[in-house]
């Protein structure tokens, strides 16, 4: 065997061609995966779509869940003083959505004439509406928690 038949010979066996499309090793390499270590477009995209759910569970949990809750207990206790604004009696077991269907039944039986009423829905709209927010991104990190959970379980064999 000459030198030349054993040097192509080696190529051909360290030297593999990838498997791998184009748009897979492009995305791998946005996300600063190197192609290479890569072997099938089946383990690529899995490689991608944990990646891309890790760093979507960094950026969320960067807000922290004292964070949400401290922003949330805010938001009640401004929902809770526009309602003694309005005269709206407030238990302390109420939840911020029971306090805001209480107070806009209150805030539409003012007359129309009260220079109030429009103040009272306009905090009242953004309150609901940060209370919504608040809520959503709760919903959002207890769904993450879950996922990884569930990615636990599989990891493990469980």
């Amino acid at each position: 065997m000459s030198i030349n038949a054993i040097s192509i010979s080696c190529m051909a066996m360290c030297v593999q061609p990838s498997n791998l499309s184009d748009a897979t090793r492009k995305k791998l390499r946005e996300l600063g995966i190197d192609p290479s270590t890569v072997k099938t477009e089946e383990e690529a995209k899995k490689l991608i779509e944990e990646t891309i759910a890790s760093k979507i569970k960094k950026s969320a949990l960067s807000k922290s869940p004292k964070a949400a809750a401290k922003s949330e207990s805010k938001i009640i206790s401004q929902i809770k003083i526009l309602a003694s604004q309005v005269g709206v009696s407030v238990s302390m077991t109420d939840s911020a959505d029971e306090i805001l269907e209480k107070t806009a039944k209150v805030i539409e039986k003012l007359p129309d004439s009260d220079l109030r009423k429009k103040i009272f829905k306009e905090q009242m709209g953004s309150l609901k509406f940060e209370n919504d927010e608040a809520k959503a991104k709760n919903g959002m990190i207890d769904n993450l928690m879950s996922y990884d959970a569930i990615n636990n379980k599989l990891a493990l064999g469980l």
